[in-house]
């Protein structure tokens, strides 16, 4: 029995003979920490609307977008298209439309108070 062994790798993987074993392990680790950044970059910019705590008003306006151009009133849908584009340039606005109900009435009372406060002061000053 005759066994040939050729000491050459193959065309397939010459890299491997040229760059080693730290080259591959650089780039293996290269490689999977581009990965994990891409994964992981740019998140800042997408938590304003990936975290949004009450989101059903905004799902309501674009249901009221999709029914509007079923019934073909085409000046209301962009109106309402309109509303929702303001949206999501203010994140103010987008913040105030995405609290919860309770959130909404406890803000109303303190403001109210508020504004009750600021009215007796000013007729007390009187």
């Amino acid at each position: 029995m005759y066994i040939f062994n050729d000491k050459s790798f193959p065309s397939a993987m010459s890299f491997l003979e040229k760059t080693g074993i730290i080259g591959l392990y650089t780039t293996f680790v290269y490689v999977v920490s581009r990965v994990i950044r891409s994964l992981t970059a740019n998140n800042h910019r997408r938590i304003m609307f990936e975290d949004l705590p009450f989101v059903d008003r905004v799902l309501k306006l674009c249901n009221d977008i999709y029914l509007v151009r079923e019934t073909q009133e085409y000046r209301l849908e962009e109106d309402l298209y309109g509303k929702l584009i303001f949206l999501y340039r203010s994140p103010e606005t987008l913040i105030k439309w995405t609290r919860f109900k309770e959130d909404i009435s406890e803000d109303a009372s303190s403001s109210q108070l508020s504004q009750s406060g600021i009215n007796d002061n000013q007729n007390n000053k009187d």
